[in-house]
């Protein structure tokens, strides 16, 4: 048995938890307790007058003590359960808001490199732009001192070779003339030696007194005429020859240049064609232009290369080799390096569908799999029913 102060513990304890549970919402009643509430607890109870009197013992007493502890424990981890739910909410929504902080950071450092992208991308473009526009103009400014460069060349060459023509002309003039000269004074071009003079005072091996020419066997007939007469028309034939040999020579030359340079004007309107055509191919391939890129507007050859351009005679001036040759050149360079990159890029595309196909063979197994199973199933089981009415047919 327990005494009054035992009683009033269990009167406490109860209070309390009645007073933490209604407090709390668990309940809307106080929880009634033999001990202390016994006469409420049979108020109900048919033979009330023999349950009137409640003898507290051990077992009863302990029963109310432990049904209060328990509650009174249950409500405490409940306690500590929501303190804890409510401190891992808090760092859960601590922590969605540093996420959505850290996103929209995120989404505001995206959008600056991508205005950073689009500005580096307009800056790029303009200072290719502008350094294209420079380098076509000093191009074309070269070009042109090139070809005047070429033709005063040309010029001093066609001067030179005039000139040699002329001096060499001059000086067959100035050959025969002298020969025409000497010839007037009886003047040998040639030195002897152990000759007589035309003194008086010495012999003279001419006795008829007429002028000695040393040129002519005297005392013989002469079977070839070597007088001065033959040898000045001699040598105004040849010279007539030899004028009219560098004449033929000269305009030899003259046809061989003229057809170089029309050949030369064909080749550079051919690099000229090509280079155009490259540059505005690889603009197309370019970087920034690939997304957009379509076969149906891609530069076609037939359409931007024009062969009467090509052939069109601009032989006035000749182009300098590697003043056409550096931009295509260039420009071959370029088309490489895009053409590698859109390699590249269809092959990951490639890559990317054939491992997509994979999968959806995959899952078409698998599909195919699932379906062979469920009617191996279904078949399992009308086997095993068709033997289980066999069994009772043959029972029966």
């Amino acid at each position: 048995m327990t005494g009054e102060l035992s009683i009033d513990t269990i009167k406490n304890a109860s209070e309390l938890v009645n007073t933490t549970l209604i407090s709390k919402g668990y309940i809307t009643e106080d929880l009634k307790f033999p001990i202390i509430d016994w006469e409420d607890l049979i108020t109900d109870q048919p033979e009330k007058e023999a349950l009137q009197k409640l003898v507290v013992a051990d077992k009863i007493y302990n029963n109310d003590k432990n049904i209060i502890n328990i509650i009174y424990s249950l409500t405490q981890s409940i306690d500590r359960h929501q303190a804890q739910q409510k401190s891992i909410s808090m760092a859960i929504l601590q922590k969605d808001t540093t996420i959505e902080a850290l996103q929209k950071k995120i989404q505001t450092l995206e959008q600056q490199v991508q205005g950073y992208e689009q500005k580096y991308e307009k800056s790029v473009y303009s200072d290719h732009l502008n350094m294209s526009e420079k380098i076509t103009r000093l191009t074309k400014l070269s070009k042109t001192q090139a070809k005047e460069l070429a033709k005063l060349k040309n010029t001093s060459s066609e001067l030179q070779t005039k000139y040699d023509i002329e001096m060499r002309k001059k000086a067959i003039e100035i050959s025969s003339l002298k020969n025409k000269l000497l010839d007037t004074r009886n003047l040998s071009n040639t030195i002897t030696y152990a000759r007589p003079s035309r003194s008086t005072k010495s012999a003279s091996p001419n006795p008829m007194g007429q002028e000695f020419n040393p040129n002519v066997v005297y005392n013989n007939k002469p079977i070839i005429d070597n007088s001065a007469t033959r040898m000045t028309s001699g040598s105004e034939d040849s010279s007539a020859i030899i004028k009219q040999e560098y004449d033929g020579i000269a305009t030899q030359l003259s046809e061989l240049i003229e057809n170089l340079m029309k050949e030369n004007s064909k080749f550079s309107n051919f690099i000229n064609e090509l280079n155009e055509y490259f540059t505005k191919f690889n603009s197309q391939l370019s970087i920034s232009n690939y997304k957009n890129l379509n076969a149906s507007t891609l530069s076609n050859p037939s359409d931007e290369i024009d062969l009467n351009r090509i052939l069109k005679d601009t032989s006035t001036e000749i182009d300098p080799f590697e003043f056409t040759s550096r931009p295509l050149l260039s420009n071959v360079y370029k088309n490489y390096h895009y053409v590698s990159g859109l390699i590249d890029l269809a092959a990951s595309t490639l890559a990317g569908h054939e491992q997509g196909t994979s999968k959806t063979e995959d899952n078409d197994t698998l599909q195919k799999l699932k379906e062979e199973n469920k009617a191996l199933y279904n078949n399992w089981q009308s086997a095993i029913k068709a033997l289980d009415d066999w069994k009772s047919y043959k029972g029966n």
